[in-house]
């Protein structure tokens, strides 16, 4: 097994204006991932680590194909516990009310371009 640099999101201190640029990165690698043909399925702040040079997302065991019966449910969840994960750690840099199914939507939809876009207004 190969070491990766960075820390786990978890413990990672961001500074305000980095936050929302991490989280997009985040989900960019959701996006990739989904535009590969797969959905993590227990995407969190557990299996992510933050370098300079940008981010990773591992433990794929449990990932399933964009066509498994539950691949949209699983997509929906992994982006909720993303974003999620970032407004609770950083409330005063995140958007508060964000469509969770409608930022999914766009990931599948290969739409997806920053977090900010799906606040509620």
């Amino acid at each position: 097994m190969e070491k990766f640099a960075g820390v786990e999101l978890e413990r990672a201190s961001l500074p305000s204006e980095q936050v929302v640029g991490v989280c997009d990165l985040v989900l960019r690698e959701v996006r990739d991932a989904y535009d590969a043909g797969f959905v993590h399925a227990d995407m969190s702040q557990h299996n992510v680590a933050v370098a300079e040079s940008g981010v990773t997302v591992f433990d794929w065991p449990q990932a399933v194909a964009t066509d498994h019966e539950n691949a949209d449910e699983f997509l929906e969840r992994d982006v909720t516990n993303v974003v999620s994960f970032f407004q609770q750690k950083y409330p005063q840099e995140m958007p508060d009310d964000v469509g969770y199914r409608a930022l999914a939507a766009a990931i599948a939809d290969g739409e997806f371009g920053s977090v900010a876009a799906f606040a509620a207004e």
